[in-house]
C-alpha cells in the first residue's frame, strides 16, 4: 500500500468520523448535508402517512385497507408499509409507501439525487418484460418528484440521505392520477417525514 493511498483512508476516516460526531452531538439535522446511512433513522412508513389519506387516494373506505410493514431490508436501509385493498378479488391491489437510504454511499454519496435525474433521462427497465418505462418530471408545490403512469410509481428525495416512494398496484393508471395523487401526498407525507426526524 502506497504512503499515498494510506493518508487517503486515514483523511477519509477522520472525514466521516466528523461528520459522524457532528450528526450524533445533538446538533439541528442539516437536512442538506450527506450524512453516513449507518447514523440515519428511517420512521416506520405507517407512522408518516395517514390511513385517511391512502384511503382518499385510493377511493375506498378505510376498513377496507390492511396496512403491513416490512420487517425491512437485509442491511436495514429500507422500510415499507404496503396497504391492501380487501375486496374479496385481488389480494395484491393497493398502495405500497417505501423509505430508503443511500445503498451504496461509500462509492456514490449523490447517488439518490442521481437516481431520480436518471430515471428522467433513460427512464427504468421493466424486469419481467425488460421494456424501458418513461419516468416525467413534477413538483408538488417546491417539492420535485419523478413518476412513471406506467410503472405506478412517484419518487422524490430528502437530499441525498432518503429516497421515498410510493407504488400503486391496480390503482391509479394515468398520468393524471398520478399527478393529483403526487400533489396531495408528496408535501403531506415530507412534512409528517421531517417531523418524525426531529422528535
Amino acid at each position: 500500500m502506497t504512503n499515498r493511498l494510506l493518508t487517503l483512508i486515514i483523511a477519509s476516516f477522520i472525514y466521516t468520523s466528523g461528520i459522524a460526531q457532528g450528526y450524533l452531538s445533538g446538533n439541528t439535522f442539516d437536512f442538506g448535508k450527506i450524512v453516513n446511512p449507518d447514523l440515519l433513522k428511517i420512521p416506520n412508513p405507517k407512522d408518516v402517512v395517514s390511513l385517511s389519506m391512502v384511503a382518499s387516494v385510493l377511493n375506498v373506505a378505510e376498513e377496507k385497507l390492511s396496512p403491513r410493514s416490512s420487517k425491512g431490508s437485509a442491511n436495514n436501509n429500507v422500510k415499507s408499509t404496503f396497504y391492501t385493498i380487501i375486496n374479496g378479488e385481488s389480494t395484491y391491489n393497493g398502495m405500497i409507501f417505501q423509505i430508503s437510504t443511500n445503498p451504496v454511499y461509500i462509492e456514490a454519496p449523490t447517488f439518490i439525487s442521481f437516481t431520480l435525474d436518471n430515471r428522467i433521462e433513460h427512464g427504468e427497465y421493466e424486469s419481467s418484460t425488460n421494456r424501458k418505462m418513461e419516468y416525467k418530471e413534477g413538483y408538488a408545490g417546491k417539492i420535485r418528484y419523478v413518476y412513471s403512469a406506467e410503472l405506478g410509481r412517484i419518487t422524490w428525495n430528502i437530499g441525498d440521505n432518503y429516497l421515498l416512494t410510493l407504488g400503486f398496484n391496480g390503482t391509479l393508471q394515468t398520468a393524471d392520477e398520478m399527478t393529483k395523487a403526487a400533489n396531495l401526498m408528496v408535501p403531506d407525507i415530507t412534512k409528517n417525514f421531517l417531523a418524525k426526524l426531529l422528535e
